[in-house]
């Protein structure tokens, strides 16, 4: 079994105008190839690395305007990934038997679990400030992502809460980003963070828009606007076509469901964005700055696999990838077929390693790639010859395997 082409790129999920993929090869601001050199695989069944194509950067772009529920205004610049962690997430499913103040009750959550219970979910109005509960459940770093949070700096430099570079210019809320599009088609609900009144819904665009650059965008994504119980407005955009579940008017608990992830408007791939405002049409808020989440996600959470990705051929482009039908487990001997592993997390010098197994004994290992922290939402492919025989791929992280897929050469 021998491998090639290996392809290097940040996905940066971000609002209603999103920056693009972004290839680790090259300088933000221009488009790159992301190439890696080659080198020898290690083990018995040692191979020769070709180097190979990444994908796309670009950088700036005008502010997208858009209408009301239409395209977010955002400019473009660096996006990459971010960092998230489950706990507190609202479930709106287990909203029953809720508190009727937002601040009643306790959440449950924490690493990894996800899912506010008790009497955070299900909450109808707010005793004073509204306590937010997370919009999507699921595991950190493996069911989402923060790709972006909200750039504080007013001048055209990035800023996030933390006084990081987690944001792109002018970027007005927080992205949370599912694995790929694949992961969008299982239907992930997105809950209200806290109860109020819709204001304003928009549907049925489409939902699966891999736009690259804000320049020029004028899409128009799947909208919901709640004036919350505290009088915030929270706008919650991207969703899934035909998925949102309320109308104006409607009076929304916390953790009621609202629709599901999406990719319509100026998006590049699947994730919420949600954005926070004093009032209608107010000062903007940074949820995070201001402590706004009951629990909220750490800045620099553990790196995991979200999603490894097989198919019958080479990838050709990030959306091959993360648009990828369901793997394949049996392969015909000596095609070339594509491997990817998408990652969640920030956590900076974890080391990630990808090994193929025929049996107990170790065809060959990939290089290495050691996280700097920056990566958030990040993928690698490649382009592997199959061998005959009865594979198993393990991706390991710290030496520590993580996840494994199976197939059949023949």
């Amino acid at each position: 079994m021998r491998w090639g082409a290996l392809g290097l790129l940040f996905l940066g999920c971000s609002p209603a105008s999103d920056p693009p993929y972004y290839g680790t090869g090259g300088s933000p601001g221009a488009e790159s190839g992301g190439s890696s050199a080659g080198g020898s695989a290690e083990g018995s069944g040692g191979a020769i690395a070709s180097g190979g194509s990444g994908g796309m950067s670009s950088s700036g772009g005008a502010r997208a305007t858009g209408g009301v529920g239409g395209a977010e205004p955002a400019a473009g610049g660096t996006a990459s990934g971010g960092s998230g962690e489950s706990g507190g997430a609202s479930s709106g499913a287990a909203a029953s038997g809720g508190a009727s103040t937002a601040d009643g009750g306790t959440s449950s959550g924490g690493d990894g679990s996800g899912g506010a219970t008790g009497g955070a979910a299900g909450a109808t109005t707010c005793d004073g400030e509204c306590v937010l509960e997370w919009p999507l459940i699921g595991e950190l770093s493996r069911e989402w992502t923060i790709a972006n949070y909200v750039d504080l700096d007013p001048t055209g430099g990035i800023r996030d809460y933390k006084n990081g570079s987690r944001a792109y210019n002018g970027h007005l809320g927080v992205d949370i980003a599912i694995a790929s599009f694949r992961a969008m088609d299982k239907g992930i609900p997105i809950y209200a963070v806290a109860p109020g009144t819709v204001t304003y819904v928009h549907d049925g665009e489409p939902d699966r828009n891999t736009i690259a650059s804000v320049d020029g965008c004028t899409a128009v994504a799947n909208s919901v606007y709640l004036v919350h119980a505290d009088g915030r407005e929270g706008r919650y955009l991207h969703f899934r076509t035909n998925s949102i579940t309320v109308e104006v008017g409607d009076k929304v608990a916390t953790g009621q469901k609202l629709g599901e992830v999406g990719s319509s408007g100026c998006s590049h791939s699947p994730h919420l964005h949600l954005e926070m405002y004093d009032e209608p049409g107010g000062p903007l808020v940074d949820p995070f700055l201001a402590g706004l989440w009951r629990e909220p996600p750490p800045y620099d959470a553990p790196v995991k696999v979200m999603e490894v990705v097989l198919s019958l051929g080479p990838f050709a482009s990030v959306e091959a990838v993360t648009s990828a039908p369901p793997s394949p487990t049996r392969l015909p001997s000596g095609s070339t077929f594509g491997l990817s592993v998408i990652t969640g997390g920030a956590t900076p010098d974890v080391v990630e390693q990808v090994s193929f197994y025929r049996g107990n004994t170790l065809g060959f290992s990939l290089p290495s790639y050691v996280f700097d922290g920056s990566e958030r939402h990040y993928m690698r492919w490649w382009e592997v010859i199959a061998d005959p025989g009865e594979w198993r791929a393990e991706v390991r992280l710290d030496g520590e395997v993580v996840e494994s897929v199976e197939f059949v050469a023949e």
